[in-house]
């Protein structure tokens, strides 16, 4: 089983404003490079709980690299 592919294929969840945005992990770090997916905005995998971006480590990851300039 290829791991990479089930998790771009996982369905994931943000609430930003009041609403719901359902998207996959792929598109959640290109949200992340435009700053349009911040730390704090809530997010949920599948019916996980909800839990800041900034806390999932995947996520962090990104935002790590973000900040420090890396692609």
């Amino acid at each position: 089983m290829n791991t990479d592919q089930d998790q771009s294929q996982e369905i994931w969840q943000v609430e930003s404003g009041g609403q719901i945005f359902e998207t996959n992990f792929a598109e959640l770090t290109t949200w992340i490079n435009e700053s349009s997916l911040l730390r704090i905005d809530r997010v949920r995998k599948g019916n996980l709980r909800w839990i800041e971006a900034g806390k999932v480590p995947s996520l962090a990851v990104v935002f790590n690299a973000k900040e420090s300039g890396e692609p």
